[in-house]
């Protein structure tokens, strides 16, 4: 180091600068400006992150912060960007849509449009997109096609009350459900065979093969569970 570098060093010992700005500035252009204040450049590699604003190899922090008043010949200390995070798409053939969901919830990502088709024999998610294997940033989402059995189909189940039992049971068989538990009870002015209450209650969705339990007005000839 020369003399006069020196000699200009000390002369600038006790003086007070304000810290540039080198947030998103390469590293030369700051090492640059700082040199231009009489400070020091310091670079934290293991402080490097990943930054959504931030191109990669920019300045995401420093310290002390821009504007901040600092003795000339101070240290200013750096880290850098290493960019938006960018992800890869898992494969989520199969999966319900909860587990889909929760296991891009783990990898950072989001999802997406969930979108219910009926294929009989299969299901779980038979598309996605994006695809599985492609590279995203935990930004976007992926969308998935989740296939249900015709058995997983919930309808809205029917008011039975006051209604035959028999014709009930047609109902209930035609679209795929089936009586359980039948229990007889006294219930006067009500004709035998009469369905009194339903379980579960009208309006619960239930899938296909449910059984549906009944109490009925005693006196008719019903053998519980009767399928």
């Amino acid at each position: 180091m020369s003399a006069s570098w020196i000699a200009f060093r000390f002369f600038l010992q006790g003086k007070s600068v304000g810290v540039p700005n080198l947030v998103g500035r390469d590293v030369e252009e700051s090492k640059r400006l700082l040199a231009d204040k009489g400070l020091d450049f310091f670079l934290e590699s293991d402080l490097a992150a990943y930054d959504e604003s931030v191109p990669a190899e920019r300045i995401r922090t420093q310290s002390p912060r821009s504007g901040a008043p600092v003795k000339q010949g101070a240290t200013i200390r750096v880290a850098l960007s290493l960019g938006p995070r960018i992800l890869e798409v898992p494969d989520l053939t199969g999966a319900s849509s909860r587990t889909a969901a929760l296991q891009l919830e783990r990898l950072g990502l989001k999802l997406g449009s969930v979108t219910n088709i009926t294929i009989p024999g299969i299901s779980g998610v038979v598309s996605q997109d994006p695809p599985s294997g492609q590279r995203i940033g935990p930004a976007e989402s992926v969308s998935i096609l989740v296939a249900r059995e015709v058995g997983s189909i919930r309808r809205i189940l029917p008011d039975f009350v006051g209604r035959d039992l028999d014709r009930a049971r047609a109902d209930l068989e035609a679209f795929g459900y089936r009586v359980g538990t039948v229990r007889a009870e006294a219930y006067e002015g009500v004709p035998e065979n009469r369905i009194l209450r339903q379980f579960p209650l009208s309006g619960f969705p239930v899938a296909a093969g449910y059984a549906v339990s009944f109490v009925v007005s005693r006196g008719s000839a019903i053998e519980a569970g009767r399928p």
